[in-house]
């Protein structure tokens, strides 16, 4: 039997409210050997907050965008509706089996948190050969760019909630290493969909190649190339409503 923790802390400079992102969690996990893998529980209790909101940036959230606009057509001041800090906190629940060459786990999104979904995924890798390696994986995962994107936020104006943006996809990939010199790549699909917005599709490819340059008893040295791409259908990295607050650009290289 194992007791492992350990403690995340992640932050992301933007706009306070918005984009400004900071994330505090522990992870312990508790593990027994069973036949050539072992099976963990795991509690992660975590904080997410983008701080607080001034008045630029309440005015780009939820609804509140639409009273802007509306004011600035017709000329006169605008009444925007107060925005509180935005700032969550949960529990994740997980469970979890794990080998040399297969992984699998299941659990929920944070316990507190808007809303309750079940995350989860597998990942099987198999030897191909002396020197290769298939990797077929599938996964359906929470979207963690920004208190809205992975918590969810409640609309000032309405009072509608919006957000907690689930990705759920798989792909496949295939690596080969011999002494030091390498190659790799992969491509995957998601689906993207969130409360109260637009559902999404996604695209992603990985390639690369290096080359074990020198390896020695302290130091190694090693030279490579690497390439990813990004699509998406949609562009949904605002946050008035309707919007998820998460990286998705059109074409990404």
């Amino acid at each position: 039997p194992r007791l492992d923790a350990d403690i995340e802390a992640r932050s992301r400079s933007g706009e306070g409210g918005l984009s400004n992102l900071g994330v505090l969690s522990a992870n312990i996990k508790g593990s027994i050997p069973v036949g050539r893998g072992r099976v963990g529980v795991t509690v992660q209790p975590i904080v997410v907050d983008a701080g607080s909101i001034n008045r630029s940036a309440s005015a780009r959230f939820g609804r509140n965008a639409t009273a802007e606009a509306l004011a600035i057509v017709a000329q006169v001041p605008t009444v925007l509706a107060p925005v509180e800090s935005q700032y969550a906190s949960g529990v994740v629940i997980g469970a979890s089996y794990e080998d040399e060459n297969f992984q699998i786990d299941a659990g929920t999104t944070p316990l507190g948190f808007q809303r309750l979904d079940g995350q989860g995924g597998f990942l099987w890798r198999p030897r191909v050969g002396a020197h290769g390696n298939i990797r077929v994986f599938a996964e359906r995962r929470p979207v963690t760019d920004s208190v809205l994107s992975y918590a969810g936020a409640v609309d000032p104006v309405s009072g509608q909630k919006w957000g907690s943006v689930m990705r759920t996809g798989g792909g496949f990939g295939m690596s080969w290493d011999r002494d030091g010199t390498g190659l790799y790549g992969d491509i995957a699909y998601r689906f993207y969909a969130g409360q109260g917005v637009p559902k999404n599709n996604a695209l992603e490819m990985n390639l690369g190649a290096y080359r074990r340059l020198y390896s020695g008893d302290h130091l190694n040295a090693t030279l490579g190339l690497a390439m990813n791409y990004q699509s998406f259908d949609e562009n949904l990295s605002y946050f008035t409503f309707g919007h998820g607050g998460y990286f998705s650009p059109q074409s990404f290289v």
